[in-house]
């Protein structure tokens, strides 16, 4: 991994978990990410050519232990997601969104 890769990744993990963040915002609450050093954020890799392929590590979405892997996550049920009626491109799209916003990327 190159290191724009891994700073990269690190950004986007101090972002918190995008879905956490759609729930809160969704119930109008403010979402406060948890402390980059508990590490509390995972990193999912888009998965694309029908979930075979790893994507790159630019095409990375931040999630929490419970919607990465939890019984209701991305690789569960998807039930965290559904109920927003969102797919892991609307995550995606999510954080590169709020990646521009809170970094000032242009």
């Amino acid at each position: 991994m190159k290191t724009a890769e891994a700073a990269y990744l690190g950004r986007i993990a101090r972002l918190g978990c995008i879905v956490c963040r759609q729930i809160q915002e969704a119930r109008g609450w403010p979402y406060d990410p948890p402390d980059a050093s508990l590490q509390m954020t995972v990193i999912h890799h888009f998965r694309h050519g029908e979930g075979r392929c790893r994507a790159e590590n630019w095409l990375a979405i931040p999630l929490c232990v419970a919607c990465h892997t939890g019984p209701d996550g991305i690789h569960g049920s998807k039930l965290r997601m559904t109920s927003l009626k969102l797919f892991e491109n609307d995550l995606l799209a999510l954080t590169i969104e709020l990646y521009h916003a809170t970094y000032r990327v242009i």
